[in-house]
């Protein structure tokens, strides 16, 4: 979070947090297929 903030100083860290609850929930109901680069 320390990276994060020092990265981005317009972010709280209420915003951090709400980001990591909001990544839970969509995460909780729903699968996101994330397609993955094949290294060639």
């Amino acid at each position: 979070m320390k990276e994060l903030l020092a990265e981005y100083p317009q972010l709280k860290r209420e915003d951090i947090f709400a980001a990591m609850a909001y990544g839970a929930e969509m995460s909780r109901d729903r699968y996101v297929d994330m397609p993955m680069e094949v290294a060639k």
